[in-house]
Order: structure tokens, then C-alpha cells, then sequence
């Protein structure tokens, strides 16, 4: 059974390291509010604005994404109007098989745009535009494929954006260690990867 709307604020919360004082403070609440709130004591789920607010303090999209879930509207219109949705498949295995075979076609598109791009006027070449296109669409469907999968899990919880924010720090680190490359700020104050011998 999953958590109810309670309880992924509760744990969101705690995740946050945030008090219910503070929470309610944040989001224009008071504690007390907010408790009742998280022992799931109101007799209809809090507006969407309150939602909204308490979800972007905690950084826990998984909140309104539960709302979406349980929404009436959401359940006795919209699937009726669109029953296609209900035959929408979000299991992670699925998604991460969906996944795999996405990155298997994207690495056959790279591998196609690396012998493009060996031609000194690629550019020119016959074709190149539309066939370009075509080979960045292939490799987009994986970035998309992977977006899927982070969302779903985050919506079960199996992985939060701290989470995912963790995992891009610890590969960066091991880039760097092995001298692959560094991170340096561009121009316009966005971080880009440089070899690191350019970088020296």
C-alpha cells in the first residue's frame, strides 16, 4: 500500500530536516495546521496552492504527484474521457526495458553522427540535415526514456532528487579522479566539462 498524503509530507519533511513550525511558517500554515495535516485529519485533501507551496519548500514532487493520483476530476473524467490513460504502463521494469532498447538504438545513432561528423564539410554533405535530425531524435528518445524512469522513481520513492543529485556529484568526482575532465564555469555562468588537460 503506498503512503498517504500524510506521510510523504511527514517524510519529506524529515528528509528536509525542517521542523513542523517551520514548514507551516514557509508555506503559510500553522504547526498545528500542519500537523493535523500530516496525520491525514482533514476531511478533504488541502487546496492545490497549499499543495503547491508545500511541495516546492520540501522539494518533494511526490506530494503532488499523489494529489494528481487521488484527484476525483483526475479519476472520474479525465480517465473516462481518455481511457487510453489507464492502459499507460509505469512499472520500473518496463520502463527501464523501455530504456535499455532506447540506449541501444541512441548508441547506433552515435556511432552514425561519429562517422558524419569525421567528414571535414559534414555539413555539406547529401542529405546531412534531415539525416542529422533523425539521429539527435534517436538519441533524445533515450534522454527521454531515462527522464521516465527518474520520474516514476521518484513518485514511488525509490529515489529522491537529493538522490539523483548524489549520483551526478559521486560520477563527477570519479571523472575527475581519473582526469577525464573537469567542470569549469562557462561564459554565460552555466558549468561545462573541459579536458582536463585543456583546463590546465
Amino acid at each position: 500500500m503506498s503512503d498517504s498524503l500524510g506521510r510523504k509530507i511527514t517524510l519529506a519533511r524529515k528528509r528536509k530536516g525542517i521542523t513542523q513550525g517551520q514548514l507551516g511558517s514557509a508555506v503559510g500554515l500553522t504547526g498545528s495546521a500542519l500537523s493535523v495535516l500530516e496525520n491525514d485529519g482533514l476531511k478533504s485533501p488541502p487546496d492545490a496552492v497549499t499543495l503547491i507551496r508545500i511541495s516546492e519548500a520540501l522539494g518533494a514532487p511526490e506530494i503532488l504527484m499523489h494529489h494528481c493520483e487521488t484527484c476525483p476530476i483526475r479519476q472520474h473524467i479525465m480517465i473516462k474521457q481518455f481511457p487510453d490513460l489507464n492502459n499507460i504502463r509505469t512499472e520500473p521494469s518496463i520502463i527501464a526495458n523501455r530504456l535499455r532498447q532506447e540506449m541501444i538504438e541512441g548508441a547506433a545513432a552515435a556511432d552514425e553522427l561519429s562517422q558524419l561528423y569525421a567528414h571535414k564539410d559534414f555539413q555539406k554533405l547529401p542529405e546531412f540535415q534531415e539525416r542529422h535530425k533523425m539521429l539527435h531524435e534517436q538519441i533524445v528518445d533515450a534522454e527521454r526514456a531515462m527522464e521516465i524512469l527518474k520520474f516514476e522513481l521518484i513518485r514511488l520513492g525509490a529515489l529522491t532528487r537529493e538522490d539523483h543529485i548524489q549520483i551526478i556529484e559521486n560520477q563527477q568526482a570519479k571523472c575527475i579522479a581519473h582526469g577525464h575532465h573537469v567542470v569549469e564555469p562557462g561564459a554565460d555562468g552555466l558549468y561545462v566539462a573541459a579536458d582536463k588537460e585543456d583546463a590546465q
